[in-house]
């Protein structure tokens, strides 16, 4: 797989990666609608997703090896997965590394919440 970038206004962005080779960065980004991405495994490369007026969940196997950073300002963050954070984690703010870590999962919202769940 190569880069992915997916942009909408109005809507939800839907994802299911199943091409994980690549070290190429995914990019979603919507104003007012969630994002729904699933990954099949651990990416080689990074990931962002961001909302203005949505949710954001994420669907990871419990193999899943990243360094995740979510954060949103009106709502809440939890997770499934256990973390060994790297710094002040809050109700609305996770950072930490997933499994080993590895490359950057960056979770971003501002009206939504954002869960992190194992499959």
């Amino acid at each position: 797989m190569g880069s992915l970038d997916a942009t909408t206004s109005n809507g939800t962005i839907r994802v299911q990666l199943t091409d994980l080779a690549s070290d190429k960065p995914v990019r979603l980004q919507t104003t007012n609608g969630g994002v729904d991405l699933r990954m099949d495994g651990t990416p080689k490369g990074d990931v962002r997703a961001l909302t203005t007026n949505g949710s954001i969940t994420l669907r990871a196997p419990a193999s899943l090896n990243a360094r995740l950073h979510a954060t949103t300002t009106n709502s809440s963050v939890t997770t499934d997965f256990s973390l060994a954070t790297t710094n002040e984690s809050s109700k609305k703010k996770i950072d930490g590394n997933i499994g080993s870590g590895g490359p950057r999962i960056d979770l971003t919202t501002t009206n939504g919440q954002i869960r992190v769940l194992k499959m």
